[in-house]
Protein backbone atom coordinates (compact mmCIF):
# COMPACT_ATOMS: atom_id res chain seq x y z
CA UNK A 1 0.00 0.00 0.00
CA UNK A 2 1.43 3.46 -0.98
CA UNK A 3 2.01 6.08 1.39
CA UNK A 4 -0.02 8.54 0.47
CA UNK A 5 -3.13 5.81 0.82
CA UNK A 6 -2.35 5.12 3.90
CA UNK A 7 -2.00 8.88 4.87
CA UNK A 8 -5.39 9.24 3.19
CA UNK A 9 -7.32 7.19 4.67
CA UNK A 10 -6.40 7.91 7.98
CA UNK A 11 -7.12 11.03 6.97
CA UNK A 12 -10.67 9.77 5.78
CA UNK A 13 -11.01 7.71 9.20
CA UNK A 14 -10.25 10.58 11.15
CA UNK A 15 -12.74 12.96 9.61
CA UNK A 16 -15.26 10.51 9.92
CA UNK A 17 -14.04 10.08 13.57
CA UNK A 18 -14.26 13.68 14.14
CA UNK A 19 -17.57 14.32 12.01
CA UNK A 20 -19.53 12.67 15.02
CA UNK A 21 -17.80 14.47 18.13
CA UNK A 22 -18.37 17.99 16.82
CA UNK A 23 -20.96 17.19 14.64
CA UNK A 24 -23.72 19.17 17.26
CA UNK A 25 -21.22 22.61 15.89
CA UNK A 26 -20.53 21.50 12.42
CA UNK A 27 -24.09 21.41 11.73
CA UNK A 28 -24.25 25.28 12.74
CA UNK A 29 -22.31 25.99 9.74
CA UNK A 30 -23.49 26.13 6.08
CA UNK A 31 -21.97 26.11 2.85
CA UNK A 32 -22.18 28.91 0.84
CA UNK A 33 -24.12 28.96 -2.40
CA UNK A 34 -21.80 30.77 -5.27
CA UNK A 35 -23.02 33.38 -6.90
CA UNK A 36 -20.04 34.95 -8.61
CA UNK A 37 -17.29 33.25 -9.49
CA UNK A 38 -15.33 36.11 -10.91
CA UNK A 39 -15.01 37.70 -7.67
CA UNK A 40 -14.18 33.77 -6.13
CA UNK A 41 -11.98 33.31 -9.16
CA UNK A 42 -9.54 36.26 -7.86
CA UNK A 43 -9.71 34.88 -4.40
CA UNK A 44 -8.87 31.53 -4.97
CA UNK A 45 -6.14 33.04 -7.29
CA UNK A 46 -4.94 35.29 -4.41
CA UNK A 47 -4.78 32.36 -1.95
CA UNK A 48 -4.05 29.42 -4.42
CA UNK A 49 -6.72 27.26 -3.71
CA UNK A 50 -8.94 24.66 -4.94
CA UNK A 51 -12.87 25.06 -5.42
CA UNK A 52 -14.68 22.14 -4.29
CA UNK A 53 -18.22 23.07 -5.87
CA UNK A 54 -21.45 20.94 -4.54
CA UNK A 55 -24.13 20.37 -7.10
CA UNK A 56 -27.03 19.46 -5.30
CA UNK A 57 -30.62 20.06 -5.32
CA UNK A 58 -33.35 21.24 -2.22
CA UNK A 59 -35.06 17.41 -1.93
CA UNK A 60 -31.62 15.80 -2.75
CA UNK A 61 -31.14 13.37 0.96
CA UNK A 62 -28.08 12.21 -0.18
CA UNK A 63 -26.98 15.86 -0.34
CA UNK A 64 -27.80 16.64 3.01
CA UNK A 65 -25.80 13.67 3.85
CA UNK A 66 -23.02 15.11 2.63
CA UNK A 67 -22.92 18.07 3.83
CA UNK A 68 -23.83 17.11 7.23
CA UNK A 69 -21.33 13.74 7.35
CA UNK A 70 -18.29 15.46 5.27
CA UNK A 71 -18.38 19.18 4.05
CA UNK A 72 -19.77 20.69 6.99
CA UNK A 73 -17.19 18.36 9.39
CA UNK A 74 -14.37 19.80 6.99
CA UNK A 75 -14.85 23.71 7.54
CA UNK A 76 -15.64 23.23 10.90
CA UNK A 77 -12.18 21.56 11.07
CA UNK A 78 -10.21 23.88 9.81
CA UNK A 79 -7.79 21.61 8.59
CA UNK A 80 -8.66 22.21 4.88
CA UNK A 81 -8.52 26.11 4.53
CA UNK A 82 -5.42 26.75 3.20
CA UNK A 83 -6.25 24.28 0.80
CA UNK A 84 -9.68 24.58 -0.63
CA UNK A 85 -13.00 26.69 -0.70
CA UNK A 86 -16.16 24.87 -0.34
CA UNK A 87 -19.06 25.76 -2.13
CA UNK A 88 -22.47 24.55 -3.86
CA UNK A 89 -24.51 25.45 -6.54
CA UNK A 90 -28.49 24.33 -6.42
CA UNK A 91 -29.42 22.55 -9.75
CA UNK A 92 -33.00 23.06 -9.04
CA UNK A 93 -32.40 27.14 -8.45
CA UNK A 94 -33.29 30.04 -10.37
CA UNK A 95 -30.92 32.10 -8.99
CA UNK A 96 -28.45 34.09 -11.22
CA UNK A 97 -24.83 33.17 -10.90
CA UNK A 98 -22.09 35.48 -12.88
CA UNK A 99 -19.51 32.26 -14.63
CA UNK A 100 -15.67 33.08 -14.25
CA UNK A 101 -15.64 35.08 -17.68
CA UNK A 102 -18.68 37.40 -16.25
CA UNK A 103 -21.32 36.06 -17.97
CA UNK A 104 -24.81 35.54 -16.62
CA UNK A 105 -26.25 31.70 -16.22
CA UNK A 106 -27.86 29.50 -13.55
CA UNK A 107 -27.15 26.64 -11.47
CA UNK A 108 -29.25 24.21 -14.19
CA UNK A 109 -27.63 25.87 -17.35
CA UNK A 110 -23.85 25.41 -15.48
CA UNK A 111 -24.94 21.64 -14.44
CA UNK A 112 -26.03 21.05 -18.07
CA UNK A 113 -22.64 22.64 -19.56
CA UNK A 114 -20.82 20.39 -17.16
CA UNK A 115 -22.56 17.31 -17.66
CA UNK A 116 -24.02 17.08 -14.05
CA UNK A 117 -26.59 14.46 -14.47
CA UNK A 118 -27.22 13.38 -10.60
CA UNK A 119 -27.23 15.09 -7.03
CA UNK A 120 -24.77 15.15 -5.28
CA UNK A 121 -21.69 15.81 -7.74
CA UNK A 122 -18.60 16.91 -6.56
CA UNK A 123 -16.39 19.48 -8.71
CA UNK A 124 -12.51 19.88 -8.09
CA UNK A 125 -11.78 23.57 -9.67
CA UNK A 126 -9.06 25.80 -10.47
CA UNK A 127 -9.40 29.57 -10.55
CA UNK A 128 -10.47 29.34 -14.00
CA UNK A 129 -12.72 27.18 -13.95
CA UNK A 130 -10.60 23.78 -15.19
CA UNK A 131 -11.60 20.51 -13.10
CA UNK A 132 -8.29 19.85 -11.96
CA UNK A 133 -9.34 16.21 -9.93
CA UNK A 134 -11.68 13.41 -11.05
CA UNK A 135 -15.52 14.58 -9.92
CA UNK A 136 -17.24 12.51 -7.14
CA UNK A 137 -20.46 11.52 -8.35
CA UNK A 138 -22.97 10.22 -5.80
CA UNK A 139 -21.87 9.07 -2.19
CA UNK A 140 -21.99 5.85 -0.43
CA UNK A 141 -20.98 5.50 3.00
CA UNK A 142 -19.17 7.95 4.70
CA UNK A 143 -16.27 6.80 5.28
CA UNK A 144 -15.12 5.65 2.10
CA UNK A 145 -16.40 8.84 0.59
CA UNK A 146 -13.59 10.99 2.63
CA UNK A 147 -11.15 9.20 1.79
CA UNK A 148 -12.43 9.68 -1.95
CA UNK A 149 -12.64 13.36 -1.09
CA UNK A 150 -9.42 13.66 0.29
CA UNK A 151 -7.88 11.92 -2.63
CA UNK A 152 -8.92 14.14 -5.00
CA UNK A 153 -8.71 17.44 -2.94
CA UNK A 154 -4.59 16.18 -2.77
CA UNK A 155 -4.28 15.74 -6.19
CA UNK A 156 -6.61 19.06 -7.28
CA UNK A 157 -4.06 20.91 -5.21
CA UNK A 158 -1.06 19.12 -6.89
CA UNK A 159 -1.91 19.49 -10.19
CA UNK A 160 -2.23 23.67 -8.97
CA UNK A 161 1.30 23.88 -8.31
CA UNK A 162 2.93 22.08 -11.22
CA UNK A 163 -0.20 24.15 -13.52
CA UNK A 164 -1.62 20.71 -15.04
CA UNK A 165 -4.68 19.74 -15.57
CA UNK A 166 -5.22 16.34 -14.94
CA UNK A 167 -8.86 15.50 -14.93
CA UNK A 168 -10.56 16.12 -18.17
CA UNK A 169 -10.33 20.08 -19.56
CA UNK A 170 -14.20 20.74 -18.39
CA UNK A 171 -14.13 24.94 -18.48
CA UNK A 172 -16.56 26.28 -17.06
CA UNK A 173 -17.50 30.17 -18.69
Amino acid sequence: MKYSTIITWIGGLSLVLFSHMGQADAQQLQIEKVSNFQTLSKQMQTDNVVLVLEFSAKHCRYCKQLESEILKPMLFSGDYEDLIQIKKIGIDSKAVLKGFKGEITSGKALATKMDIMVTPTLVFLNAQGKEVSERIVGINTPEMFSAYVDAAIDEAHQSLSQSLVLAPTTKLQ
